[in-house]
């Protein structure tokens, strides 16, 4: 039906389904959360955490987890490999963000097209490179706790389960659940640092604040 309309009326239908989506982006970016025990603590209460979380929280940025996990929001919005188990029925990897690149160049709707609202072209030029086979994005971490399961595929179900791959550099190259190479830069640890990161997150709340 859409493809026998006039081009005129493409362009209205069109523009209704861009406003909507513009429209709830919006609004989605009024969410806010209340402040929690680590929001304390980074303000000065020294009794906000116990001295279990300090630990894990002391091993937290020890590990090198605050590499990617920074911020208000616990993320630095980009994308990375940590070859985590793949959720498809078929047990093939998923390709994550080579293939998100690649249809994103196709669309209709960047920040360059007649849809945006962006007041002059935005600098730079999106590549499907090697390097994002298997990149998924870094989730904010307020809320993780009740988050689960986890992983881009959902198959970890616990904290521990995703400290426990993280630590271990992700699955290993030669397996065929996940795509990509590791980045050299994350830091392999062992139990003890898997489970104090464990034992801190949960102080990662993220009650809502309903707009």
């Amino acid at each position: 039906s859409y493809d026998a309309l006039s081009p005129d009326d493409q362009a209205a239908v069109t523009r209704v389904f861009v406003n909507a989506g513009k429209a709830i982006a919006a609004y989605e970016r009024t969410f806010r959360t209340e402040p929690n025990a680590l929001d304390a603590f980074a303000q000065g209460d020294q009794s906000a955490l116990t001295s279990v979380q300090k630990q894990g929280l002391s091993v937290f940025v020890r590990a090198g987890c605050m590499q990617c996990h920074w911020g208000p929001r616990l993320t630095d919005d980009a994308f990375h490999v940590t070859r985590t188990p793949t959720g498809r029925v078929d047990g093939l990897a998923d390709r994550g963000r080579i293939d998100g690149v690649t249809k994103l160049i196709a669309g209709e709707f960047l920040a360059s097209s007649q849809w945006s609202d962006e007041a002059a072209p935005l600098p730079g030029t999106l590549v499907a490179a090697p390097s994002l086979l298997g990149a998924f994005k870094t989730p904010p971490l307020r809320g993780v706790a009740g988050a689960a399961p986890y992983g881009h595929g959902g198959m970890l179900p616990t904290l521990t389960d995703v400290t426990h791959s993280y630590g271990a550099g992700g699955m290993d190259v030669a397996d065929s659940r996940a795509a990509g190479v590791t980045e050299p830069w994350i830091v392999r640890f062992g139990e003890t640092t898997q489970w104090s990161i464990a034992a801190f997150l949960p102080v990662l709340t993220g009650t809502p604040i309903v707009p």
